[in-house]
């Protein structure tokens, strides 16, 4: 075959690629593949840098996963941005997309750890003691005992969540002034469960009884059998009629905590007051999973 002859396969064959990438993927997402395979962002460029007060030492970050779980959690498709590791413990975010719009919700995803945590709210039936302490110690933020051991700490309430958590005398809660104004705070409990992210198979967008957006997870195997041990153990007081919360705990935030009617193993489901902006938003944080340390944007 001569050079011209293989030139002209080549190229067709080039041709019948793009025309079998253009009859596959769908038509809103083809704008989006060519800028990512032009590999030149067009819109913003945030620089982001380690938070130094999030990890103990910045020089045993590891970077390249860092950048990895920044680039799964921005671009789980279409791609949005090009992530790539600067010198000085720096990233660097490129956007394709010049829409403002999109640059403050890329600022949003970014400034989420993505941690996740379940955890039993402390009640004045079995925590009476501690509740009491707590309250007496507003200043504390977290109660050790004598051998400096966690035994409880508060976590800020989401706002639409304040409402529900107010309802419910058997509760510890306590305003806390913040650089934002004043948030709402309940106590929680430590446990030996220890269940968080780290269990998480994937999430996934959902709608509840109400067919309100919601997320749905699924744990793997070991994540399901602790989740299945804790509310089998805080089930239902049957004689008194007491039910305990499970507080579902996002970025040390509690969005939401329903009250515990039976076991809950494999699947679980975070429901609240979301838009479906905010649950897709969460479902991408959540299948990235959490990053090695914050970042910070870098002042300019």
């Amino acid at each position: 075959m001569n050079k011209t002859a293989l030139i002209v396969v080549i190229g067709g064959a080039v041709l019948a690629a793009i025309f079998i990438v253009a009859a596959v993927v769908p038509f809103s997402v083809l704008p989006y593949l060519m800028q990512a395979l032009s590999r030149e962002p067009k819109g913003a460029v945030l620089v982001y840098e380690i938070d130094p007060q999030s990890v103990p030492d910045v020089k045993k970050v590891d970077m390249s996963q860092l950048v990895a779980k920044i680039d799964s959690r921005l671009n789980p498709s279409p791609t949005v941005a090009r992530v790539r590791e600067l010198d000085g413990f720096r990233i660097e975010v490129a956007l394709y997309s010049t829409d403002a719009a999109e640059a403050k919700h890329v600022e949003q995803l970014l400034q989420r750890a993505g941690t996740l945590e379940f955890r039993i709210l402390a009640n004045k039936r079995d925590n009476r003691d501690l509740i009491e302490r707590a309250l007496a110690e507003p200043s504390k933020t977290r109660l050790l005992d004598d051998k400096s051991r966690l035994l409880a700490w508060w976590v800020p309430v989401k706002a639409s969540e304040k409402v529900y958590m107010a309802g419910d005398s058997n509760l510890a809660l306590c305003e806390r002034k913040t650089g934002d104004g004043q948030t709402t705070e309940v106590l929680v409990n430590n446990d030996h469960y220890n269940i968080t992210g780290a269990y998480l198979r994937w999430a996934d967008v959902d709608t509840d009884s109400l067919g309100q957006p919601c997320i749905r997870l699924r744990f793997n195997k070991p994540g399901g059998e602790l989740l299945g041990l804790m509310t089998t153990y805080y089930s239902p007081d049957q004689s008194t009629d007491f039910t305990y919360r499970l507080g579902i705990i996002l970025d040390g935030e509690l969005y939401s905590a329903p009250k515990l009617r039976g076991a809950i193993r494999e699947y679980a489901q975070i429901a609240g007051s979301f838009t479906m902006q905010e649950v897709h938003n969460l479902v991408n944080v959540l299948n990235s999973g959490s990053l090695p340390a914050r970042i910070r944007p870098v002042k300019k």
